[in-house]
């Protein structure tokens, strides 16, 4: 965490030495509660700021030898039980307040009082039980590659150059690729998601059994997070599934790769267009993007040996002689040794594409290839777009 601080602080100064003053987009508040809060609290609803604290200690059941772990649905011996009201007042949940307690130094009851104001939302369940990216690619496509779209993208480029630029000097990542992710994402921060996260993690980590200990553990980042930031848990606001911010980050990734990119000594991922750009930028340089490499081409199938390329779980590791040898064509001006085979349903019938490392890092973002070609496909007409914007002022 500490490193990752210090680099979007040294970007942050860089950019106000050459820029100038940040824009107003990335003022940030210096409220306690986080800039993401949608509605105030119910007056009679104080905030919750989580505090770390030194666990109390636990008395074993014999003091010869150490207490039982994994740690039991009941409250250690010496400690006072739990008091959850509502519909979390369950030994699942104990056990997740028992084990933050003992192993992130939570205060129990601030968690256990948390807890008693959330309610599960069956909402939720359904909303993650049908994602968009199971639809065919035709039918997925044209709910991002729209003409409004494109337009908010280039006047948010336009608007926001300088950190798109200075993201690309640090981490080689075009800003239309970063542009193209807040465009699927949020439509550029107009529609950053109405779920209390706290609430939607909840209910997957707790109600969405075929996920439930990918959630929990990103239900202890977020409340990490929280304590971290100092906000109120219940103020966040994101998807159905948690992510939330400009640039929709899960809690984990906010944690390891937001920047502080505009320096002004905070993370700011809600408001700040800035801090969202360079984060952007840092998490898929992180996972491989290369400033120059392809992204992805169409290709032409002969046979079906090339059938055995297609998994479900895209990869960019299959080497691209091999593909050759198995009825896989492409343009020869493309210039990589791997890549991953994929197909796409659209009106005209199957279309293949081979997708490189650059396409690979889009997936960490969505690991659905109908998210990183809409990503893709935007990106394209965002600087089409743009390029003819540039013309025409010139």
């Amino acid at each position: 965490m500490g490193s990752i601080r210090s680099v979007g602080c040294v970007l942050g100064v860089l950019l106000l030495a050459l820029e100038g003053c940040a824009s107003s987009s990335a003022t940030k508040s210096s409220a306690p509660l986080a800039p993401a809060a949608e509605e105030a609290l119910a007056p009679d609803a104080p905030p919750i700021i989580l505090t770390q604290v030194e666990p109390a200690p636990v008395i074993a059941s014999n003091p010869a030898e150490p207490a039982a772990s994994p740690i039991p649905a009941a409250p250690p011996l010496g400690l006072p039980a739990l008091r959850i009201r509502g519909p979390l007042d369950r030994p699942e949940v104990h056990a997740f307040i028992e084990e933050l307690a003992r192993l992130q130094h939570f205060d129990r009851q601030q968690l256990a009082a948390l807890f008693s104001t959330i309610k599960p939302r069956a909402k939720v369940v359904e909303a993650i039980s049908r994602p968009a990216e199971a639809q065919p690619w035709h039918k997925y496509r044209p709910r991002f590659i729209q003409a409004q779209r494109i337009d908010q993208g280039a006047a948010y480029w336009r608007a926001h150059s300088q950190y798109f630029n200075a993201a690309q000097e640090s981490f080689g990542v075009p800003p239309e690729i970063i542009t193209a992710i807040m465009g699927v994402e949020t439509r550029y921060g107009a529609n950053a998601g109405g779920f209390k996260v706290v609430e939607s993690l909840v209910t997957l980590g707790f109600d969405y059994t075929p996920r439930t200990t990918f959630f929990r553990k990103e239900l202890q980042e977020f409340l990490l997070l929280c304590r971290e930031e100092g906000w109120d848990p219940r103020s966040i606001k994101g998807s159905y599934a948690g992510a939330m911010g400009l640039g929709q980050f899960m809690p984990s990734t906010y944690r390891r790769f937001a920047l502080d990119f505009d320096g002004d000594g905070r993370r700011d991922l809600h408001k700040s267009a800035a801090d969202t750009i360079g984060s952007i930028a840092y998490y898929l340089y992180s996972h491989g993007w290369g400033a120059g490499a392809p992204i992805v081409v169409q290709v032409t199938t002969q046979g079906d040996a090339y059938t055995r390329f297609i998994t479900r779980d895209f990869k960019a590791d299959t080497p691209l002689i091999e593909m050759r040898e198995n009825g896989v064509t492409w343009d020869e001006g493309v210039v990589a040794e791997r890549g991953g085979l994929f197909a796409l349903e659209n009106t005209g019938g199957i279309e293949h594409w081979v997708g490189f490392s650059n396409f690979y890092a889009i997936t960490r973002y969505n690991r659905s290839v109908h998210y990183s070609m809409a990503v893709y496909e935007l990106a394209q007409e965002i600087l089409r777009r743009r390029s003819v914007q540039l013309t025409e002022s010139n």
